[in-house]
């Protein structure tokens, strides 16, 4: 088996990612919700047997001991917690998929870009696709291939906003977001800084996504406009993106507003995010996946009663901290920071050293993902550390940069050879 046809075999699991809402078989639970996710577990099963470079494979066992930091975790929470069948059947699926949203990371020196870059852009046409059969024309798909696409209760949904194949908008919206970014970047590699084409990408971004509906996807691609706005460079474009990043805060701000008065998606967010917070700095060392569910529940209840004197409300919340219901943050780098504590938020200022953090695309690709990192968790980690992988490979700060191009002395590291 050779590296080139792993990473193809991966790619073709993240395109499969974009139908994330089938959970069959249903005993399998998160690891079956798309054939995409079961694909790249298989992946990380194959992966020992491809031979990497010494430097890559020390960077994997780096990697490698970091999940092994959960284990110490898990015992120093099964210490404080004690027994409990259901903590110890988390600890193993918790500890497995843990393993599978962290796979772009593990498998970096295997991935090729141009392989992530076409898995980008089918998960960019599955999308469309789902827009057009799912959303706008149901009627269109037909019942049984319908059931095969939703299982249980995504079969029937309510909400107005589109979501494609997905669980739901949310996922939807910044699936698609990611997917535009990793295609956009893999393309720019090669190219010579445009703030043009970057100030369009973004542009086109935005306007995709406040037309989808996002809170947590508009946020993001609003932040990543502010970063590159700043720079010199791009000082003349601001007069075309202060419009537009006006009309798209103000396109979510009413709904933002309307979403913590009356509805739970915001409230639970800021809940569990405080919570969160909260486990993680108690706890530099982590609670493992064993003490992920514990740990959530006591300090999500913490959390409950600090905020209670704000209009806050808390029926979602209470459902996840009292009855163990879809237990998350809702925030990937909160859920992996209380799993793995600390150690997790070293590893990635490694992945930034890697990265030619100048580069203005760089830079507002980095911030997109970052944002949005705070509002999904779960599979769609998977989508966030590919995005990391990528401008790590499309942007290698100069010390990461191959030696027969740092002998070129070039100006900067903005335009690498795709791997």
């Amino acid at each position: 088996m050779t590296a080139r046809f792993l990473s193809a075999l991966y790619a073709t699991g993240l395109a499969l990612t974009a139908f994330s809402a089938i959970y069959w078989p249903a005993a399998l639970g998160p690891l079956a919700a798309s054939p995409g996710i079961l694909l790249i577990a298989a992946c990380l099963l194959m992966r020992p047997f491809v031979k990497t470079a010494r430097q890559s494979a020390g960077h994997g066992l780096q990697l490698l001991a970091i999940l092994g930091w959960s284990i110490a975790g898990s015992a120093l929470s099964l210490a404080i917690f004690g027994w409990s069948a259901l903590y110890a059947s988390k600890f193993v699926t918790l500890g497995l998929l843990t393993v599978v949203w962290l796979s772009p990371l593990l498998m970096h020196d295997v991935l090729l870009l141009r392989h992530l870059q076409r898995a980008a852009l089918t998960s960019i046409a599955f999308c469309l696709a789902g827009y057009l059969l799912s959303d706008l024309f149901p009627q269109a798909l037909p019942q049984v291939l319908r059931g095969l696409l939703f299982s249980g209760e995504y079969a029937f949904y309510q909400d107005g906003r589109p979501r494609g194949f997905t669980e739901e908008p949310g996922h939807f919206s910044t699936l698609l977001g990611r997917m535009l970014f990793i295609a956009y970047l893999v393309w720019e590699a090669k190219r010579t800084y445009s703030p043009l084409r970057l100030v369009a990408m973004l542009c086109a971004t935005a306007v995709t996504l406040v037309i989808l509906g996002s809170k947590g996807a508009v946020v993001g691609i609003v932040f990543a406009i502010a970063i590159i706005s700043i720079r010199r460079r791009q000082l003349p474009y601001l007069v075309l993106l202060a419009p537009l990043v006006f009309w798209a805060a103000m396109a979510q701000f009413g709904s933002i507003v309307i979403d913590i008065e009356q509805f739970t998606s915001t409230s639970t967010r800021l809940t569990l995010a405080f919570a969160g917070a909260a486990a993680t700095m108690l706890n530099p060392l982590g609670w493992g996946s064993y003490g992920f569910y514990p740990a959530l529940q006591k300090f999500g209840g913490f959390a409950i009663e600090a905020l209670s004197d704000y209009p806050i409300i808390f029926f979602e919340v209470q459902e996840i901290v009292e009855n163990l219901v879809n237990v998350s943050t809702k925030s990937t780098l909160l859920d992996f920071s209380m799993i793995l504590g600390w150690p997790f938020l070293l590893l990635l200022y490694r992945v930034l050293r890697r990265i030619d953090l100048g580069d203005p695309r760089a830079q507002a690709g980095l911030a997109y993902l970052l944002l949005t990192s705070l509002s999904t968790s779960a599979n769609q980690s998977i989508a966030f550390f590919v995005g990391l992988v990528v401008v790590m490979k499309a942007f290698p700060a100069r010390g990461h940069l191959p030696r027969r191009i740092r002998r070129l002395r070039l100006p900067s590291a903005r335009t690498p050879a795709i791997a």
